[in-house]
This record gives structure tokens, sequence and C-alpha cells, in this order.
């Protein structure tokens, strides 16, 4: 099923290239002050992603200035928690100051800091109304096909298909919900794992930060000269580091460290990561299961704010426009 996605979302940039209509975009003066790339150590990734130690910062602060063509001077959304992005790639101080040409989001990494720091992600808060659980009965007694008022491994893929998770995930599923240990999930474990998004094994601790080509250029080449080191020349990168990093180019692996079993991760966190920076990128087309995460990642934002802040970045890239209303997105 993923294999399949990723082919339609491949199909779908070809198409998207080759059905792009010319638009003039944003007639204002782009600032180049200030681009002199920053410059970090490897051994920084061993910490958590902040400005000062390694020069990334949350997705959420990130801003341009809007001020001709944006209904708010500066437009922002609110994205999920392990969204990051480099300094290299758009620093925070830009945002109000200049107008600024948007990079293109080409190459994004997946970087655990401490796999030891690595825990199960939980929402709180999340409320269902009376008329929500109704609907969660009703559906819940239609997966129950034997009508033991539990939901086996054998009833779970319509769950799964329900909410965009791999087949291949119904034993780590079941694991998230069954808090009782019964090998089923009753109405209450759904209802509960429902409240707080834990099926979807989001991970704290594990981040995704959109990175600049030169960027992903260097750490390709340090992954690889880090396989190839003898062991009295370890770093951060090497076999034994409690750090990982993958680098993704869209659905393609660049490269990545040796795998840290304390770091095994469920992967629609990073499907959802992948399909959230096509959105602040510019991407018009998605395959049906990538506009559902993408609707859940920016959940918390109206769909007027998410559009101001789609069209209007759209114009700060050096690139031709189609118009996204027939479109998916």
């Amino acid at each position: 099923e993923q294999e399949q996605e990723q082919e339609q979302e491949q199909e779908m940039e070809i198409e998207q290239e080759q059905e792009r209509i010319a638009a003039n975009a944003a007639s204002v003066n782009y600032s180049r002050d200030d681009e002199a790339p920053v410059p970090f150590k490897l051994s920084s990734l061993a910490q958590p992603p902040s400005i000062k130690a390694n020069g990334f910062y949350p997705l959420t602060q990130f801003k341009v200035r809007g001020v001709g063509f944006f209904k708010r001077k500066n437009p922002e959304l609110t994205f999920p928690q392990y969204l990051q992005m480099s300094q290299n790639h758009y620093k925070p101080s830009w945002g109000t100051s200049d107008y600024r040409r948007l990079k293109n989001i080409a190459v994004f990494m997946e970087w655990v800091p401490n796999a030891g720091a690595v825990k199960v992600h939980t929402e709180v808060g999340l409320e269902l109304t009376e008329a929500k659980l109704a609907e969660l009965q009703t559906a819940f007694n239609m997966l129950d096909v034997d009508g033991s008022g539990g939901l086996s491994t054998e009833e779970l893929p319509g769950l799964l298909a329900a909410m965009d998770i791999d087949q291949g995930g119904i034993q780590q599923v079941m694991e998230a919900m069954d808090t009782d240990g019964d090998a089923h999930v009753t109405f209450s474990e759904l209802s509960a794992a429902l409240a707080t998004q834990k099926y979807y094994m989001l991970q704290d601790g594990r981040h995704f930060a959109a990175i600049t080509l030169k960027e992903a250029e260097a750490l390709r080449a340090a992954l690889h000269i880090s396989a190839q080191a003898a062991s009295s020349q370890q770093c951060v990168l090497s076999a034994g580091s409690a750090t990982s990093l993958t680098l993704h180019a869209g659905s393609v692996v660049l490269g990545m460290t040796p795998p840290i079993a304390a770091a095994q991760h469920f992967p629609y966190q990073e499907r959802m990561a992948r399909q959230t920076f096509r959105f602040v990128d510019g991407s018009l087309d998605y395959s049906p299961v990538a506009v559902s995460m993408l609707v859940r990642a920016l959940q918390t934002n109206a769909p007027n704010e998410r559009e101001e802040f789609f069209t209007g970045t759209r114009k700060l890239r050096r690139r031709q426009h189609a118009e996204w209303q027939t479109h998916p997105v």
C-alpha cells in the first residue's frame, strides 16, 4: 500500500510539472542580505533542536513578510511539534524584515538526538462529543463481526483502513490500544485511543527538519565517511551512537545511520511529515490518503488560514504556478 502511494505521488509530481500554468509571482524587491550559511558541528546533532545548539527551530515559528498579498501581515500556521526548519533554509529573523525568495524543500532530515529519550506521544484534552461517540459506536459494532464486544487482530484491518494506517502495523496498533492485554480492543479502549491519537505511534524525541541541499550534501558525505571510519574514529553518526539520522528526498532515502533498536518507529509519523513539508513547499497534488494525513497535521488551523499561508508563500517561490482550486490540495 505504501509503495503504491509513493508511485502515485511520483506520477502526480510529473503531471504537476507538465500541467503547471504560468502566472506572475509577487512583484516586490527581494532581499539577499544575511544569506551566508551558518555551520553546525556534527556533535551538536546529539542535542535537541535549537537555534543556539544546531540551528534548528520549530516549523510553527516559520513566517514570511507578506504585506501586499497577504490579508494578515505575517501569516503563520501551527504545525506538529516534531517538525523543524533549518535556519540555513530560512532564518527566523527574516520573517518580518524583508521579502525573501523561498527555497524549495527537496530534502528533509529525520533525526533522533538521543534514542534513550524517545517515547510515545499522546495528545491531551481531545474530546469526543456525544454525537461522535454515537457514530463511533455504530462503526465499532459493524467491525465487531463476531459480536464479542472487542476487536481482534482479524477485525482490525477495517479500522486501520479508516485511519489510513498500513495493514502491516496491526500488531503495533493492537499493542497501543489494548491496555488490558487481552488481545481485543474494546469500545472504551478505542474511544480512549482516539482521544489521545495514541494509535498513530507518534514519538516525542523524533524530529523531522527541512534542510538545504548543501546541508543534505554535507550530511550525506558525513554518513558515508562515518560508515567507513575505524572504531577509534567514531562520531555521533557512527554505529553504536545513540543518535540516528535519515535523509529523505520525498519517498526516497538518501542515506541513514545504522538502525538503533531503541529508536525504531511506526512509519506514519514520517509519512505525515513528508506530506506537511510538501504543503509548505507549495505542492498541489496529493493522493486521497495524503490529503487525510495533511488535514490531520493542519487540523488546529482554520481553512482560511491554511489557504492564505499556502497561496501567499507560493508566490515567494521561483516557479510557474497553477490554480490550486483545480488540484487535490
